[in-house]
């Protein structure tokens, strides 16, 4: 298996280790449910070196990620963050994205699973341009600070105007003695936080310093199987669950993620979707049962099966079951009234709005 430049730091504080996608990863340090309150109430640090960067620079930098990815990265503004996805020609999902604008380069962030594919996705929309494409996803360490001390944890360490960077912008500083951290105000929780960006060899001094800092608020390092649960309480869609080669942006509801006049991969594609109509949708649901609705589920409703469940857990927030899937679009009102059959167990449920959780601004 890969590890990651603070894979050392994990065994040091005894995390309970796994294979993800071929890296060696802490899925826990504590228990989940732990691990998830304090990202709530207090900060929590994450490694998330296993997913994918990739730089593209030259003069044609952006006419490339114009054509290879569906938000239109010329009309972000520099220094600002934007998500985005990349598609088949049939308009459906190879992954999603976040979109970096700097002055002389763009900054994309992958996910781990489709480092490789993604790299050549970039790779073929370069080619004939005068462009470079660099998967640099080896060569960073990627750590991100989450919860509502975030700031008060990286301030003494940084530089940067943390109460001047609005939410998903970001800029360069200074981070514990590492000049040029690209440091951006976006996660994968629902709460506020930071993610940092920077060389591999500076990893570990870095994760340490910040622990150091945030003895003060209660930090707590945190693993996968916690970071799963808090995107899920965010109803934020995950690449292989929510998003796949078969489901297209407007089914999984990140239609904000397209710029229909751009031009890219897939865009035919969607204008017939847009035309058409969807089918099918995402939905959120709360389950009325001790019982925990697993992905790939079947979801029925009046006695026949309608959908399936992407994503399910119990909510250490809001104390209950919750799931994301997707059914036909005239079961997907508020309040509708559905089963999901758990190893052959019918339980109740209802869909609701999302997110499930939403942090007090």
């Amino acid at each position: 298996m890969k590890k990651t430049p603070l894979h050392e730091e994990h065994l040091r504080r005894k995390a309970r280790m796994i294979d993800f996608f071929g890296f060696h990863m802490p899925v826990m340090y504590t228990s989940i449910i732990e691990e998830v309150k304090c990202t709530r109430a207090r900060v929590g640090i994450f490694d998330l070196c296993h997913m994918g960067r990739i730089v593209v620079t030259g003069p044609e930098r952006e006419d490339v990620v114009r054509r290879a990815v569906s938000k239109n990265v010329k009309k972000v503004p520099v220094g600002a963050a934007r998500y985005g996805l990349l598609l088949t020609p049939e308009g459906t999902v190879k992954d999603d994205v976040l979109l970096y604008r700097e002055e002389d380069r763009v900054h994309v962030v992958i996910n781990c699973a489709n480092r490789e594919r993604d790299h050549r996705h970039f790779l073929e929309h370069a080619e004939g341009c005068d462009a470079v494409v660099r998967n640099v996803s080896d060569e960073q360490t990627m750590i991100a600070l989450q919860g509502p001390a975030s700031a008060r944890v990286l301030a003494p360490l940084t530089d940067a105007d943390l109460d001047g960077l609005g939410y998903y912008r970001f800029t360069r500083a200074e981070v514990a003695g590492v000049p040029r951290v690209l440091l951006s105000r976006t996660g994968y929780t629902g709460e506020d936080g930071f993610e940092l960006f920077f060389g591999a060899a500076e990893g570990p001094a870095v994760w340490r310093a910040l622990l150091e800092s945030g003895e003060e608020h209660g930090i707590s390092p945190i693993g996968l199987g916690a970071r799963d649960v808090l995107r899920l309480e965010a109803a934020m869609p995950l690449y292989g669950q929510e998003l796949t080669l078969e489901i297209n942006p407007f089914e999984a509801d990140v239609g904000f993620g397209v710029s229909m006049k751009s031009e890219f991969t897939g865009r035919e594609a969607l204008l017939r979707v847009k035309e058409e109509g969807i089918r099918r949708k995402r939905i959120g649901f709360e389950a009325e049962s001790r019982r925990i609705p697993r992905t790939g589920m079947d979801i029925l409703a009046g006695g026949e099966k309608v959908g399936w469940v992407t994503s399910g857990t119990y909510s250490p927030t809001l104390e209950k079951n919750i799931g994301m899937g997707y059914v036909p679009v005239e079961h997907a009102e508020i309040g509708a009234a559905l089963e999901v059959d758990v190893k052959g167990k019918r339980i109740p449920a209802a869909v609701v709005e999302m997110p499930f959780y939403k942090r007090e601004r």
